[in-house]
């Protein structure tokens, strides 16, 4: 997934948001400052969600073949859970 942020981001820029990865709480707002400049554009960020989205379904594909065989609404349950936030 990191590869597909090169798109949208500098490399220095991905160095800084890849110290937050699993950061919660105190520390998590305390390195927000750091992240604060990085910014991205609406359609870029759509872009990048769809991006992501589709290549997280081919994983779940790939993990478990027998999802193509439900119905369309627990594929789409299943595929879209972990990523309700986008």
């Amino acid at each position: 997934m990191k590869s597909m942020l090169y798109g949208y981001f500098t490399n220095s820029q991905i160095v800084r948001l890849e110290k937050a990865i699993g950061l919660t709480g105190n520390d998590a707002q305390a390195i927000i400052p750091s992240l604060s400049d990085i910014t991205i554009s609406k359609e870029d960020a759509v872009s990048l969600v769809m991006k992501m989205k589709s290549k997280y379904a081919q994983i779940v594909v790939d993990t478990y073949p027998e999802i193509l065989t439900t119905h369309p609404h627990c594929q789409g349950a299943i595929v879209h859970s972990p990523l309700g936030k986008f």
